[in-house]
């Protein structure tokens, strides 16, 4: 099941113009050295436009030379890589620096997606013989920052990042306490509660989803809609299921637990078993979004009605259901407090059914296709789903 899902994910993520760069020396004479200026030379201008503006750069003019040059000269700026380069992941950045140590590398499929990010970004060449290179000033500027301790402040506020954004899209607010049990799930970290609350004060306000006040951590959009109250009145008054690693990782990247087998017996079926056309992803997530909040089987099935989407017919409906109700069942929810459906119906006491009738109203965190001539969504953009997540960390992955 695990290859059939990066088989199908794979098949939609190429979605980038640049081109590898070609080689320019003769066999036996040294080659010219990659710079990200002429790495981002092999974009498209309309590319280059859209990523200043994703960057939110004011560039002097249009012309395509002007542009990798400015864009080039911003993002080799240290404290814009700092910044830029906690969107990817530990191992997106393990394989960057394997490039470093062995210029001209050949890597294996696997190996080379880690480079995507990187490589769509400007951060890494691809040469037209397949092997990948780090451009010298890149190479040059990321130094200094390994040399002052950016791998160790990258794990900890990466793992932080990661840790928010699983935790405002399940509880949406709870004690801060409870925010500190979840990172304390990357044991290697082992920090205090001091630490944590320093290492959270070095999150980046725009990769930060998440405030805190008076012991709790809660989402910027409950003080954006006033919805903290509405979900204390449904909650239902129980401990607070702490998120496991593996939990966070797929949340914070996919927004649902992929890795869990009723969500993989799940994307298993749409792709056997629906049209082509059918977005695996992109349903997935809205089963994820409606049973967290409350919903049931027949509400995801009313969105796919809503969506056009062909129901099956005959035995397989009634396999579909079937796994539906299951996914639901280990769906773990908000008005639970994270906790499953499963886990809470064997203690519950049943007066407090009529309150679970009432369910959160929903982030619309959807992912949006784009419609063709719509203007492309460049991976630093926000993503258009809501998510407050960047392009290339969401949707953009899919």
């Amino acid at each position: 099941m695990a290859e059939e899902k990066k088989n199908f994910q794979l098949g939609e993520e190429q979605d980038h113009d640049r081109e590898p760069v070609q080689e320019c020396a003769r066999s036996g004479m040294p080659r010219e050295k990659i710079t990200m200026e002429k790495n981002l030379m092999s974009d498209m201008q309309s590319e280059l436009l859209d990523m200043a503006q994703s960057l939110n750069l004011q560039v002097s003019g249009k012309e395509k030379e002007q542009l990798a040059a400015e864009i080039a000269e911003y993002l080799l700026i240290p404290e814009h890589m700092r910044l830029e380069f906690l969107s990817f992941s530990e191992e997106e950045l393990d394989a960057f620096e394997t490039v470093i140590e062995n210029p001209r590398s050949m890597l294996d499929y696997w190996e080379s997606r880690k480079l995507d990010q990187l490589w769509s970004q400007g951060y890494v060449t691809m040469h037209s013989d397949g092997s990948y290179e780090v451009p010298e000033d890149v190479e040059a500027v990321y130094s200094t920052l390994r040399k002052n301790g950016y791998r160790e402040y990258h794990i900890k506020v990466g793992w932080m990042i990661n840790c928010l954004l699983a935790f405002v899209d399940l509880y949406m607010a709870a004690p801060t306490e409870v925010l500190y049990k979840i990172y304390q799930g990357e044991e290697t970290l082992n920090v205090s509660y001091e630490e944590f609350l320093q290492i959270f004060e070095k999150v980046p306000d725009e990769m930060n989803p998440c405030r805190m006040t008076d012991g709790m951590a809660m989402s910027r959009q409950l003080e954006v809609d006033e919805l903290y109250e509405e979900l204390e009145e449904v909650q239902l008054d129980v401990e607070y299921y702490i998120l496991t690693k593996e939990e966070v990782l797929c949340r914070a990247r996919d927004g649902y637990m992929s890795s869990s087998k009723e969500y993989q017996a799940l994307e298993k079926f749409i792709i056997d078993k629906m049209d082509d056309d059918v977005d695996c992803y992109s349903l997935c997530l809205a089963a994820n979004n409606i049973f967290m909040n409350g919903g049931s089987v027949s509400d995801v099935l009313k969105e796919l009605k809503r969506r056009k989407i062909r129901l099956p017919v005959g035995k397989d409906a009634e396999i579909f259901e079937n796994i539906l109700t299951e996914t639901g069942n280990h769906t773990r929810m908000m008005i639970f407090r994270g906790h499953t459906p499963l886990e809470i119906y064997e203690n519950i006491d049943p007066d407090q059914l009529e309150k679970l009738m009432m369910p959160i109203p929903p982030e619309g965190r959807k992912p949006v296709r784009r419609a063709e001539g719509e203007k492309k969504i460049y991976p630093n953009d926000p993503c258009p789903c809501g998510s407050g997540k960047k392009y290339k960390k969401c949707c953009g992955r899919k």
